[in-house]
């Protein structure tokens, strides 16, 4: 029989007692980085999970002994501040991009990473496509790239880490309950992602019987009282949760019920709206928590966008700063050479020659 909270926390204080495990949480740090910021990813037995700040929006970096994994990819909007994150990080190729569902907010910025470093594999349904979902599968497509559709109860190797595919247990006729839902697992630590899938499909895979429990949950659907329903609480049992919402967003998220519900529970609350991009490091048997600053993530995207060739997704051509020909910035991806753009498959501007 599954422990209550209570006896589950006094279980873990005491094997913490035995074994020396801690768990700490720290805030306002400066964004982790390697020495030679760009250059390489760090490797390392530890998960550490980044919960960028991509405002009413979803974006999750994952990076484990070298590794690196990105669930959901904020609104395209966000492109230059996703790529500047990653570029800052280091990494310069993702094993695995899992986008929940197709809706904007989750996929907006995924083709300005796949056009601007290697993806092994993709996995994301071409069911329920909206028209940016429409757009993705072209890029896919013109890459000879797969959409790969998980089934529950899949699972990979990331890292040090396992990763299970717990949903949907069965299709919708709603893009949101279609969302893929994922546990990753690090040692005794697992976090769980369920997309903007509603209280109808969490019941459905605690039905099931898919593994649920775990330390950290995203949040889903920023927070949304259709979501984060009890039954799930029960299931998963959190300890932390981390919302990714915007701040004055016109849903409301998030709502004061799902607030009140996880406030219940005893759960202890990150969110992006009021605190920034989230950092939890994970060591296999306890946690940190570090907050970036909105200031810190702006100051990346700035640089990002500092590069000196900037080339057009839509029409294929690389530019100079300077060229009358730019595209809209929600069309753009930077490079700091010309060859890296060549090299990404674009050509260079007939107007400004770069």
């Amino acid at each position: 029989m599954k422990k209550n909270r209570m006896d589950r926390r006094i279980y873990k204080a005491l094997l913490a007692l035995m074994m020396g495990v801690f768990v700490m949480t720290f805030t306002g740090c400066e964004i982790p980085a390697q020495e030679d910021a760009g250059s390489s990813l760090e490797v390392s037995d530890d998960l550490v999970m980044h919960f960028l700040d991509v405002g009413q929006a979803d974006c999750t970096l994952l990076v484990s002994k070298g590794e690196a994994m990105l669930i959901d990819a904020g609104n395209r909007d966000d492109s230059a501040l996703v790529m500047g994150y990653l570029q800052h990080i280091g990494v310069d190729r993702l094993k695995y991009m899992v986008l929940t569902h197709t809706d904007e907010d989750h996929i907006g910025s995924a083709e300005a990473v796949l056009e601007s470093m290697p993806v092994d594999r993709v996995f994301v349904q071409r069911a329920h496509l909206t028209v940016t979902g429409e757009y993705l599968m072209k890029e896919l497509d013109r890459k000879d790239m797969e959409a790969e559709d998980p089934q529950p109860g899949q699972t990979l190797t990331f890292g040090d880490c396992k990763i299970e595919f717990v949903g949907p247990v069965r299709r919708y006729d709603s893009n949101d309950d279609n969302s893929i839902c994922l546990r990753v697992s690090h040692g005794s630590i697992n976090t769980l992602f369920t997309g903007d899938a509603g209280i109808r499909q969490e019941e459905d895979m605690i039905k099931d019987g898919q593994p649920l429990e775990a330390e950290v949950l995203q949040s889903g659907h920023h927070g949304s009282s259709k979501s984060n329903g009890y039954k799930l609480l029960d299931a998963a049992d959190p300890e932390y949760t981390v919302i990714s919402c915007e701040a004055g967003n016109d849903y409301g998220h998030p709502h004061r019920e799902t607030l009140k519900r996880l406030e219940s529970k005893g759960v202890q609350v990150y969110r992006t709206d009021t605190q920034g991009t989230i950092v939890a490091r994970s060591d296999g048997s306890s946690l940190q928590f570090e907050t970036v600053s909105k200031d810190s993530m702006e100051a990346l995207e700035s640089e990002y966008e500092q590069q000196p060739f900037i080339a057009n997704m839509n029409s294929g051509t690389y530019h100079s700063p300077t060229c009358e020909g730019l595209p809209k910035k929600e069309n753009r991806i930077y490079f700091r050479t010309a060859k890296d753009a060549r090299a990404a498959g674009y050509e260079p501007c007939g107007v400004c020659e770069p």
